[in-house]
C-alpha cells in the first residue's frame, strides 16, 4: 500500500514555531546582558511557550497513524 500524506500544513507550522524559539532566545539573550528580566515576565515566556507546544501536540494528533 502507498498512502500520501500532505505534511505541509505541519512543515509550516513548525517552521513558525522555529521563528518564535528564536525570536524568545534573542529575548533571553537581551534578558541576560541587560539584567532587566522580571519574575514576571519570565512566566509570561513560559505560558506563551506552554500554548505553542499545545498548539504543535494538536497539530501532530491530526497526522494518520499508519499502523504496518
Amino acid at each position: 500500500f502507498v498512502y500520501e500524506v500532505d505534511y505541509s500544513e505541519l512543515r509550516e507550522n513548525n517552521y513558525q514555531l522555529g521563528k518564535i524559539g528564536n525570536n524568545l532566545n534573542q529575548i533571553a539573550h537581551i534578558a541576560n546582558a541587560t539584567q532587566t528580566i522580571t519574575p514576571s515576565q519570565i512566566h509570561e515566556v513560559k505560558e506563551i511557550m506552554e500554548k505553542i507546544w499545545h498548539i504543535q501536540e494538536s497539530m501532530l494528533s491530526k497526522q494518520p497513524y499508519i499502523k504496518q
